[in-house]
């Protein structure tokens, strides 16, 4: 996701990509970074005319660096029904196009952090990436994370450059918890610039069994007996395992909303490290995965198989696909 940290230095010296309308399930996809012609491209669309580098130089803030915080939401697709996130948004900028690095976490947040395209697949942070965090900090940053997702462990890579690395344990923390260390980090007495980043697991399996009011065009939007025998027969499975995602999105949609609302932050990037398959096609049976399904709703499990429940290493638009909001 090298484009958004380019957005993010961008707004640093106030400029940046237009607007564009917040993303919708009727918002059509998008091709991946530097596919197609030149000319296709809209406003809405990815930039893609950057080079990919190893990370990022020497940063030079000036005398009124602003505090950046960026801030990534678990297992969360473009379509999701934010409505507390979007209302914070509309004081800066929704991207409707914007794609993850990976369908899964750690090379996502990896690539995120160092702001490049990735090739192939990793599970730790090269050590000749240079990520944010870390020229940001040599350039006088106090750079801070906590982070409610322990598949990015300090081990990993992810945690060069920050100060302070907060990391859940086998507890597992909510969207409060994570919001308490950030005011935390906040309120700290330090003169320099503060880098922050948080990362949310409320979307991410498993659920809470909670269930959400259904939604127009959403909860079951397509015809699953078309993807996969005897799927016609589980609608109702598909219905509930998508309204208890969207329950775990609105988990910490309204505080976070609320809790930005209430922070005069100078720089926020909001976004995700991946989406969901959420029953919207169905896997090949020969693929290693096919047989990964989760019990996120009772009485769901085996039946909705070889449906695509999750996220994985399959690189479908839904599971790639996600929101990024600027301000």
């Amino acid at each position: 996701m090298r484009w958004l940290l380019i957005l993010l230095l961008g707004a640093l010296a106030a400029c940046g990509p237009r607007p564009d309308p917040a993303a919708s399930p009727s918002t059509p996809p998008t091709a991946a970074p530097g596919a197609g012609p030149a000319g296709d491209r809209g406003a809405n669309a990815i930039p893609s005319a950057w080079e990919e580098a190893d990370g990022f130089g020497e940063a030079r803030p000036g005398p009124d660096a602003p505090d950046i915080v960026l801030i990534v939401i678990d297992t969360l697709r473009a379509d999701a029904d934010l409505p507390g996130l979007r209302g914070w948004a509309r004081g800066g900028r929704s991207f409707s196009q914007a794609v993850a690095p990976s369908s899964w976490t750690l090379p996502s947040v990896a690539a995120t952090l160092v702001g490049r395209e990735l090739r192939r697949n990793i599970k730790r942070v090269p050590a000749s990436w240079t990520p944010l965090p870390q020229a940001l900090q040599a350039a006088g940053y106090r750079t801070h994370a906590v982070v409610a997702n322990p598949v990015l462990a300090r081990d990993s890579g992810v945690a060069r450059g920050f100060d302070t690395y907060e990391l859940t344990g086998s507890e597992g923390w909510t969207a409060a918890d994570v919001l308490e260390r950030a005011d935390s980090a906040l309120s700290a007495s330090d003169d320099r610039p503060l880098f922050l980043y948080l990362h949310f697991m409320e979307p991410h399996l498993p659920y809470s069994g909670r269930l959400a009011a259904p939604r127009a065009g959403w909860s079951v939007d397509s015809e699953p007996s078309s993807d996969w025998p005897d799927a016609g027969a589980h609608r109702a499975c598909i219905e509930r395992w998508r309204r208890a995602w969207d329950a775990d999105v609105q988990d910490v949609d309204g505080p976070l909303s609320t809790w930005l609302d209430a922070r005069p932050l100078d720089l926020v990037a909001v976004t995700a490290d991946h989406g969901e398959g959420l029953f919207t096609r169905a896997l090949d049976p020969t693929w290693a995965e096919h047989g990964r399904i989760h019990e996120g709703v009772p009485g769901c499990g085996d039946a909705l198989r070889p449906g695509y429940a999750d996220h994985g290493l399959q690189r479908f638009d839904e599971a790639l696909r996600v929101p990024l909001f600027l301000r």
